[in-house]
């Protein structure tokens, strides 16, 4: 599948996998080390901010 086959994700999505999964992945190391600096409110917020530019969702993160 290629980014521009439109049967599957798109562009935007298949770029911005890596993109959320290094974000999630360095917040989620400070999480687990229990660092007095990283809460899980304060990780949340750049990684949806992040996912929301490239896919042109709103910037407000989603609330159950």
């Amino acid at each position: 599948m290629t980014a521009t086959d439109r049967s599957g994700p798109t562009g935007s999505a298949l770029t911005t996998a890596p993109l959320v999964l290094s974000l999630s992945d360095g917040c989620g190391i400070r999480l687990m080390l229990r660092d007095p600096t990283a809460t899980l409110d304060a990780a949340l917020a750049p990684i949806w901010r992040h996912v929301a530019a490239a896919l042109g969702l709103p910037e407000a993160l989603p609330v159950e």
